[in-house]
């Protein structure tokens, strides 16, 4: 995962050399990422509570 985080991180620096950019397992691993909430987190808890989640 290191040398993949390195390519990535160097990839999006050089790509615009005039934004701060963060290591790909820093972005992967905030917390805004995990805090967010989507409508197919809402759809999943609907499916979930009406029974028809077959996992």
């Amino acid at each position: 995962m290191t040398d993949y985080d390195k390519l990535v991180h160097q990839y999006y620096d050089l790509r615009d050399t005039d934004r701060r950019v963060d290591e790909f397992t820093t972005q992967i691993g905030s917390k805004k990422l995990a805090a967010h909430k989507s409508s197919r987190d809402e759809i999943m808890a609907a499916i979930q509570n009406q029974g028809l989640c077959l996992d």
